[in-house]
């Protein structure tokens, strides 16, 4: 097994303590009835009813894309992977508790090992990735379990700035009906390009995935009147 000094940045990280990037509580719960406290020091405090309340996402992603990143294309496909791996999910979580000379400690805040297993794959995958093609169809294939066939044809990839709005089609109408509503909530402060998209023949674009961050920039409306959007390039 190798030493940590050997562990690359990446693998590092995965391992670090984010307790500074998540919100938590917990009781604590002091026994100075059966230990010897010094006045108003209680040396054996507990830690009781620990919970890990709520995931501060982006900045966890920012970490990623630190030590990972160097273009757009690659931090959109870094988010997209944190994203389809839940990360923002406090079960993805776990915590550790240690004993110290003023009772217990919150040793570290940890994403669980089988998630960092699956981050190590698939940002590996995306960072090692030649062409943004390969990047997104990474992020693609994690999330949906296959990429479309009509995807595959397009020779790359890249990202369109300044897109208005309304040239944003959401082609499954009844899909975009139903969407979650807190999903399109989380989305409401997105800065990333928010889908993947196939110009159309009228200069319009057919959106392929993010319509819960369609929907979120649409309900801004007024408010937000361009985005980013990633666009198939064709060749030459």
């Amino acid at each position: 097994m190798r030493s940590n000094i050997e562990k690359t940045p990446l693998e590092n990280l995965l391992d670090s303590d984010f307790r500074y990037s998540c919100e938590y509580d917990y009781t604590n719960e002091t026994h100075c009835s059966d230990r010897d406290c010094d006045g108003d020091i209680c040396r054996g405090s507990t830690i009781e009813n620990f919970i890990i309340k709520e995931i501060h996402f982006d900045l966890i992603v920012d970490k990623f894309v630190d030590i990972l990143a160097e273009d757009d294309f690659t931090i959109y496909c870094i988010e997209r992977v944190c994203n389809a791996l839940k990360l923002w999910n406090v079960d993805n979580w776990e915590y550790s508790i240690c004993g110290g000379y003023y009772g217990q400690e919150i040793k570290h805040i940890k994403i669980n090992s089988e998630t960092q297993q699956e981050l190590k794959k698939w940002l590996t995958t995306v960072t090692e990735a030649k062409t943004n093609k390969e990047k997104l169809f990474t992020a693609l294939e994690l999330e949906y379990g296959y990429v479309l066939e009509e995807l595959k044809e397009i020779w790359d990839w890249d990202i369109v700035k300044d897109v208005p709005l309304h040239l944003i089609i959401a082609g499954q109408a009844e899909h975009y009906k139903k969407l979650d509503r807190k999903i399109v909530d989380k989305y409401s402060d997105y800065k990333l390009p928010i889908g993947v998209c196939i110009t159309k023949n009228d200069g319009s674009y057919r959106l392929i995935d993010g319509y819960h961050r369609l929907r979120a920039m649409s309900n801004k409306k007024g408010e937000v009147e361009k985005v980013s959007i990633v666009v198939g390039v064709t060749n030459g």
